[in-house]
């Protein structure tokens, strides 16, 4: 006997993801996509069907024709919560109508959302279980099999921190507000009831966030969007209290409750560092009168130029600059993902650094060390440090060789570090900002410590940073692998995953690093100015700062430097020439018109009355013989 096919239902408003989710649920024999939606509307009408709740086949009807015949009983739906971008609680909407409709239907989450209250209240509906959609494709499978087996598959220390938050909501609702008095004079009791609502919900929602932040395998990532929520809900109690907190005695008298506001914004957010993970201090550290020690400036620094970035990534990474990276050849989720690994390797780098002591002094040397550990260990991270790939002969279906892709790669790493990783401007520059809290000098000005404008540069010189090693992990692989099948399927961006455009594609960088070599560098560096490349509100764009080079200046030579003296001589040429064909222009203009034009016309109006005469003179005659 053969073990008995489930039934799937795929609700995802990404078609390309059902497509590829339905593709691979096809290689394993017991499980069948029967249908897909990708709204609400649609697995309602799915849902009520003919013979949907019925047994597997419809009963025959005489004398009727022959309808399509109804869909299989289900086993299981797999349902995103984010159906639609207008409407985030469609998702949750959906479970709970399914589980009105068919509450023995067991319902899959598989979504990108981890905000606890959504996962909440899907928990509370009896939905059996939540993954996410970065889960490895085997374990999937298995998480298939089991919830529409009956069983429950919500992660341990998901189900812990939910029963946790339901605890902390009850308590919160029964002691903490309910504690404190009541004002007596109407006026003031409706301003109370809504600070002391709004208290509770806040309270709760930071109870939720405060758990969540104490899991310890939560990635930067989730850490540092979770702290962001926190801050928002900081800020948020701070304004609430601050417009509708009563000031009657009964009020202001009585026993502060749990979560009080402090006095002043600043205090407020400056509570959110207690629950990041602090650094032993080192000997060397400064404190400053009225400020927070040099530790909790580095965290504070890093966390808002990380999360600046952060939110730009979740924008289009469209290249916007007109000129070919290596990056495009990548589908724009593996982009994304390539920028959060180099986010998170960057952070770690820095907190070494911190750790180790290391001076400012000691950062310009350990300068290429620093960017080209960076590269080795984002490019061990992205493909996988233990990823073969099985090389065939063109002509036979023999293996030639196993090669392990990332030893292969790094082998290139005194090639990325000269065309790639010594180019980027400000790394030093950048890091003692961040390690040592020195002013950013960028673009011929020095900008504060934690000023609007030094982040604002900061940002610059990060996003540069992010693209170019981004650019250095994708160069070995197209120089050695571009045209590998298994690389192409998982890595590449479907329009250039032709050999003839994979050809022309890296064409177009050849050409790119020799126009970038001999024109664009000598100019930029006669110019005093670094050309970044930046994570722009429409796509990556280019950026230029001025920044003085004349030592490299100083060394360029052969068509470099030549290029240098022509655009020299186009300087010194170019306005007495201007002005020249400017005066000769004008001359040529006069005798146009003036001269030429003038005559031209007397010589008109001349034509023009004799033959007015002549008209003249042919009528009168004419009059003439009539009277005759």
């Amino acid at each position: 006997m053969t073990e008995r096919v489930l039934n799937l239902l795929l609700v995802d408003a990404d078609q390309v993801f059902r497509l590829g989710l339905r593709f691979w649920l096809e290689r394993f024999a017991d499980l069948e996509v029967v249908a897909e939606a990708n709204s609400q509307a649609a697995v309602l009408e799915i849902l009520a069907s003919p013979g949907r709740q019925e047994a597997l086949e419809p009963e025959p009807e005489a004398d009727l024709p022959m309808a399509a015949p109804p869909l299989p009983k289900l086993d299981l739906v797999i349902l995103d919560l984010d159906l639609g971008a207008s409407d985030q609680g469609q998702g949750l909407s959906l479970c709970q109508q399914i589980k009105a409709q068919q509450a023995t239907l067991p319902i899959l989450l598989l979504t990108a959302r981890q905000d606890i209250g959504s996962l909440m209240a899907a928990f509370d509906l009896g939905v059996e279980g939540y993954c996410l959609k970065g889960l490895e494709a085997a374990t999937l499978v298995e998480v298939i099999r089991q919830v529409a087996a009956g069983q429950k598959y919500w992660e341990p220390e998901l189900q812990a921190l939910i029963l946790e938050s339901r605890e902390l909501e009850r308590q919160s609702s029964t002691e903490n507000i309910a504690t404190l008095p009541s004002p007596s004079r109407p006026s003031i009791r409706l301003r109370y009831n809504l600070w002391v609502s709004g208290m509770q919900e806040m309270e709760t929602v930071l109870a939720s966030l405060n758990a969540q932040l104490q899991i310890p395998t939560l990635t930067w990532f989730e850490r540092a969007f979770i702290a962001g929520r926190r801050r928002e809900i900081l800020a948020a109690r701070w304004l609430v209290t601050l417009l509708l907190a009563p000031t009657a005695p009964t009020v202001a008298n009585a026993a502060e409750p749990p979560g009080a506001i402090p006095a002043n914004l600043s205090q407020m957010l400056a509570e959110s560092e207690a629950d990041q993970p602090r650094a032993i201090s080192s000997g060397s550290d400064l404190f400053y009168p009225g400020s927070a020690g040099l530790e909790t400036r580095f965290r504070r620094l890093k966390s808002s130029l990380f999360e600046a970035t952060l939110t730009k990534l979740q924008t289009s990474l469209q290249n916007l600059t007109g000129q070919p990276l290596e990056i495009d050849i990548l589908k724009q989720e593996k982009k994304r993902e390539l920028f959060y690994i180099i986010l998170r390797k960057f952070e770690d780098i820095l907190d070494e650094l911190r750790f180790s002591q290391v001076t400012s002094v000691q950062l310009a040397e350990k300068r290429d060390k620093i960017l080209q550990d960076l590269w080795r260990e984002v490019t061990a991270d992205f493909f996988g440090k233990y990823y073969t790939l099985l090389l065939q002969k063109r002509s036979a279906k023999e293996v030639v060789q196993e090669v392990e892709i990332v030893t292969a790669l790094l082998r290139e790493a005194d090639v990325v570090q000269a065309a790639i990783l010594n180019k980027i401007p400000l790394v030093v520059e950048l890091l003692d900002y961040l390690l040592f809290q020195t002013p950013l000098v960028v673009d011929n000005h020095s900008f504060p410590v934690g000023s609007a404008a030094a982040m604002r540069q900061a940002e610059v010189l990060l996003q540069n940073l992010l693209i170019q090693v981004a650019n250095g992990v994708i160069q070995p692989l197209l120089n050695h692998f571009a045209d590998v099948e298994v690389i192409k399927q998982n890595f590449y961006n479907r329009r250039l995953i032709s050999t003839r455009e994979i050809e022309r594609f890296r064409n177009s960088l050849s050409w790119k690093y020799r126009v970038r070599r001999y024109l664009i560098e000598p100019t930029e560096i006669f110019e005093s100015q670094f050309g970044l490349l930046v994570l722009g509100d429409r796509g990556l764009e280019k950026y230029a700062i001025y920044a003085p080079r004349d030592p490299e200046l100083k060394q360029l030579t052969g068509v470099r430097f030549a290029v240098t003296l022509a655009l020299e001589t186009r300087d010194a040429v170019s306005p007495p020439l201007r002005s020249a064909i400017a005066f000769v222009g004008k001359g040529v203009v006069y005798v146009l018109t003036q001269v030429i034009g003038r005559g031209i016309g007397l010589i008109g109006r001349g034509v023009v009355q004799g033959v007015g005469s002549s008209w003249q003179d042919i009528r009168y005659s004419r009059k003439g013989q009539q009277q005759k």
